[in-house]
C-alpha cells in the first residue's frame, strides 16, 4: 500500500513538538508500505531536503531516520496531483480542501483520506498504527 504524509499537524504537532508516538508510527509505516510525502514542503519531485530540513529539528533522530525512507512527490494546486488514485493508498492529512475530496469521490477513494486531529486526539498516531 501506498502512504502518503502531510508533516505540520500530522508529525509535528502544535507548538512545533512531535506528535506523539511518531517514531513508532513512522517505524511501522516505512517498514510496511511504499510512504511518500504530501506536503507544501516537498512538492516538486526532485528532493527532500526542504522536508527534512522542516523536522530535522523538532522530531527525535530515530523517527528522521524513517522520514529519510520517504519519497518525494509532484504536484502544484491539489495534493491529489501527487496520489496514484489507482493504487490501494491511505492519506494522512489534518486538512482538506472540498476540491481534494471531490477527486477522492470521484474516484471511490473517499475513505483513504485518514483525517489526523492531534489537538482533540494527541495519541491518534499510536491508535493508527494499527490500520497499518
Amino acid at each position: 500500500m501506498k502512504l502518503y504524509f502531510d508533516i505540520d499537524g500530522v508529525l509535528i504537532a502544535q507548538g512545533r513538538r512531535p506528535a506523539n508516538y511518531v517514531t513508532e508510527f513512522l517505524k511501522v509505516a516505512t517498514e510496511k508500505h511504499n510512504c511518500y510525502w504530501l506536503t507544501t514542503h516537498c512538492k516538486d519531485n526532485s528532493e527532500t531536503s526542504v522536508a527534512m530540513n522542516h523536522i530535522k529539528d523538532v522530531l527525535p533522530a530515530e523517527a528522521i531516520s524513517y522520514c529519510e525512507r520517504i519519497k518525494p512527490t509532484k504536484w502544484s494546486h491539489k495534493k491529489t496531483e501527487a496520489i496514484d488514485l489507482d493504487s490501494d493508498f491511505l492519506w494522512f492529512d489534518d486538512v482538506s480542501f472540498d476540491f481534494e475530496k471531490e477527486v477522492l469521490a470521484q474516484h471511490n477513494k473517499s475513505n483513504s483520506f485518514i483525517l489526523i486531529d492531534l489537538t482533540n486526539n494527541p495519541d491518534q498516531l499510536q491508535e493508527l498504527i494499527k490500520l497499518l
